[in-house]
């Protein structure tokens, strides 16, 4: 089952329809028909559709047949885990992009010692040419950027 057919599955149980179920969750009111017409919505939409009906994001997606399923796929978290439909949502992003994960496991194998360069991760902007990363900093430059206002760097 396709993340639609599961959408308008769970607002039928509840007796509401697509459109307005969308824009209670603060979502645009195209939403349901861009879903219908086969886009998946951004992990943070995937987060509020979950909590919102109570089921795991994988679920949503169609990934697992029953909500308590705990088989872990690519593209779902266990649910055996407890995880918030916000926790699973950001696991989601990591498995799906490639330059995070490579972030995180950079940023998890830096050495801890305060005497050291300390790394500091930088997520990527949109018009931004390079991918998530991270970058080791000295704790000057980190108490630089603590004690910034926003425009002394340009966004």
């Amino acid at each position: 089952m396709n993340f639609y057919d599961r959408y308008v599955e769970l607002c039928s149980q509840k007796g509401e329809k697509p459109t307005p179920v969308a824009i209670k969750l603060g979502l645009s009111s195209s939403s349901a028909t861009n879903w219908k017409n086969g886009k998946i919505p951004r992990p943070g939409a995937l987060a509020k559709i979950a909590g919102y009906f109570g089921v795991t994001v994988g679920y949503l997606l169609g990934d697992q047949a029953t909500n308590k399923t705990a088989e872990v796929t690519p593209t779902s978290p266990a649910p055996d885990y407890n995880l918030t439909p916000q926790e699973q949502a950001v696991i989601l992003r990591f498995r799906s992009c490639p330059s995070l994960q490579a972030a995180v496991i950079k940023l998890l194998d830096a050495p801890e010692s305060p005497d050291e360069l300390i790394p500091v991760y930088v997520a990527a902007k949109s018009d931004d040419e390079q991918p998530h990363r991270v970058e080791y900093l000295t704790k000057e430059e980190v108490e630089r950027i603590k004690n910034a206002k926003p425009v002394d760097f340009d966004f």
